[in-house]
Parts: C-alpha cells; sequence; structure tokens
C-alpha cells in the first residue's frame, strides 16, 4: 500500500467508505450499533419520585410528587406546553394539578409511566388511568388503555362501568368507535337488565335512537320496549325540544307491525297512546292490524315488510303487558323473513344463555377503584 499522509485523505458518505485521492485505492469503514439500553428502564425508575435533581413538584390533592421537567415534556403534550409557553405554572417550583378526586391515588402510577413507560392495569382502575392519559396528552398510555376496555369490556360485567367506559367510546377516533361499537352491543344484548337498574332511563336521545334501530335488541316483547320508551320520555326533561317532537323522532323507530295483535289492542286502551292519537293511530296502529289481517290472506296478497324481528324474550317477568299472549310471532312474517333475518331474530333466546350477559350478582356493583 502506498504511504500516505493522513491529510490526503477525503471522507465522503457514499456507502461508508474512505477514498484515497492519489491511488482511487478503497478503504472500508467498519462501524457498530452499540445498544445499552437495557438498563434504562431502571435508571429512570430511580429518577422516579426522587428529589434528586428534580426542579418541579406536582402537587394532586394532599399527594406530592418530585419530578423533573425534561421527562415529563418528553412524555406529555400537557406539561410540554405548560413549561414552554406563557402558563403561569411555568417558573413555579410546586404546580398544582387539577385532578378528579377519584384519581388522586393513581396519579403515582400515572407519573410513574411517564418514566418507565410501564404500568399495570386492571378493569376497575383503566377508566382512571384513560382520565389522565387523556387530560395530560399521554397518547400511548390513552391508546393502550381504550384497547384494553375493547379486549375486557365483558370482563366480570358491571353496568355502571359499562355505561362509563361509553364516555369514554363516544369520541372520535378509530379505537373509540371500536369500543363504542362493542358496548352498544353488550348493552343491546342486555338491556332488560339495563332497564332493570334505571340506566336505560339515563340514555340521552341520540344514544337511545342509536339503540332502537338496532335488530339485537333483547326485550321481552316490542309492547314492552315501547312502553319502555314512553316512561323515557316522560323521565326527560328538555328545555330545547317539546315532548311531542320527541316521541315524532321515536315512533318511526318501534316495530308496530311485529306486535301481536293482542299487544296492539291493549295499546289502544293506553292511556297516552289516546292523548297522543293522531301521531299513532292513522301512521302506526292501523297499518299493523292492516298487515296482520292481510297475513291470512293468499301469499299473492300479503304486504312486504322490512321490520326486522328483535330478539323477543317471552314469557318475561319484565313485560309490561297486561296481556298473556300466546302468539310469539306473525307466522306469516317469519316465514317471509326467515331467510334475510338473524336465527336470533326468528328463535326467542334467554338473556342468560348469552356470553356477554351480566349477571344479576354483579350488575348492581359500582365500579371500583
Amino acid at each position: 500500500m502506498t504511504d500516505l499522509k493522513m491529510n490526503k485523505y477525503t471522507m465522503q458518505n457514499t456507502e461508508h467508505h474512505c477514498y484515497a485521492e492519489n491511488d482511487n485505492e478503497t478503504l472500508k469503514d467498519t462501524e457498530k450499533l452499540i445498544d445499552d439500553h437495557s438498563d434504562l428502564g431502571e435508571k429512570m425508575l430511580n429518577l422516579f419520585n426522587n428529589r434528586e435533581l428534580s426542579d418541579v413538584v406536582l402537587q394532586v390533592g394532599e399527594f406530592k410528587f418530585p419530578a423533573h421537567r425534561m421527562i415529563l415534556v418528553n412524555s406529555s403534550e400537557y406539561f410540554e406546553r405548560m413549561f414552554t409557553q406563557n402558563w403561569k405554572e411555568k417558573d413555579q417550583k410546586v404546580v398544582t394539578l387539577e385532578v378528579v378526586e377519584e384519581c388522586h391515588e393513581l396519579f403515582e402510577g400515572f407519573l410513574k409511566y411517564i418514566y418507565t413507560n410501564q404500568l399495570k392495569i386492571s378493569v376497575y382502575t383503566v377508566l382512571h388511568y384513560y382520565i389522565l392519559a387523556d387530560k395530560y396528552m399521554v397518547t400511548p398510555l390513552k391508546n393502550s388503555c381504550l384497547e384494553f376496555m375493547i379486549d375486557n369490556f365483558n370482563v366480570n360485567p358491571d353496568i355502571k362501568r359499562v355505561m362509563a367506559w361509553m364516555k369514554c367510546a363516544d369520541r372520535p377516533g378509530d379505537l373509540e368507535s371500536k369500543l363504542k361499537e362493542k358496548l352498544i352491543q353488550f348493552i343491546a344484548l342486555n338491556l332488560i337488565m339495563f332497564e332493570a337498574n334505571h340506566e336505560f332511563y339515563r340514555f340521552d336521545i341520540t344514544f337511545l335512537k342509536e339503540l332502537l334501530k338496532r335488530d339485537d335488541l333483547t326485550v321481552p316483547d316490542e309492547f314492552t320496549l315501547h312502553h319502555w320508551v314512553i316512561q323515557w320520555l316522560k323521565l326527560t326533561k328538555s328545555n330545547k325540544r317539546s315532548p311531542v317532537k320527541i316521541l315524532c323522532e321515536l315512533l318511526p323507530l318501534i316495530r308496530f307491525k311485529t306486535m301481536p295483535l293482542e299487544h296492539l289492542d291493549e295499546l289502544l286502551n293506553d292511556d297516552f297512546v289516546k292523548e297522543h292519537s293522531d301521531h299513532y293511530v292513522l301512521e302506526y296502529i292501523v297499518p299493523a292490524f292492516r298487515y296482520h289481517a292481510k297475513s291470512a290472506l293468499p301469499s299473492s296478497s300479503k304486504e312486504h315488510i322490512s321490520e326486522a324481528l328483535r330478539c323477543y324474550v317471552y314469557g318475561s317477568s319484565r313485560s309490561s303487558s297486561k296481556t298473556k299472549t300466546k302468539q310469539r310471532f306473525c307466522l306469516p312474517f317469519a316465514r317471509k323473513n326467515f331467510q334475510s333475518n338473524p336465527t336470533h331474530a326468528v328463535h326467542p333466546i334467554s338473556v342468560k344463555s348469552m356470553p356477554l350477559s351480566a349477571t344479576s350478582s354483579n350488575a348492581d356493583l359500582g365500579d371500583k377503584t
């Protein structure tokens, strides 16, 4: 090899080679990735809740946590804005955080996640960690909480917990949408229990309408579902809209033609229906009677119907009907729609047989922290 002085070499980045100016000799460059991050988590854990070199104290209720601005800013967009923009807390030594009381005791675990990216969650704590992650804009933790809810929404099902999780799901986002569909299906299949625990009467109008559009609602019968809707209407107070306008939005979602004749007769004698007969009789009840009448005619004269049967649990003690009817549903209707309807719509099922059903023993339990 020609003896060249070091100053005669020009370093070039192309393909990590060194080129000699005089003889075009190529010298291979050697590189290696040094990866010593295996103990990084332990080092970060040593900094957590350690006053050494901490430059701020976070106060949450009666709890105080020494922290490091650099670590907070690196993990949380909320803290980044707090300590880099003109917030009043920017230069404060003690920063008081407004956190809902239910999350006070869990804030230490949340802060530990900011330092180590590790956190143990359960069906009893995931909602609180979601609230903290959402408030302080820790997106990876927020998404992990949503994924946990999606996978575990029916573990030890609790009605109040399901409704609390619905508040997380009723927001924009792919994971939120996926969780919402899971929870709505769970509520639909267990609607009898939600009504028994009066959660049904706390639904807002948008959510109620969304439920009434579903074929998988599990109810004693359509007559009872109508009764629940009217009770909901009576208990709902709206300063912006009249009850009659809300009634007109809900009635099209009741499947009157699936009611047996006995229930339609009982409906005509209902005081509420009589009071609002102009909204009921001609538009819904008369067409339902007409459909039942035509069902006895030859098939060529039968009326086409697009309404699907729901999951009717006939004989349920939760039925609002005073009439003990033996007619499960209009038989010609069932035959005509058998191929297009899901099988559960033709065969009444019991809530207890469903794998997603909440049990009566835990349905009344509140969410644990």
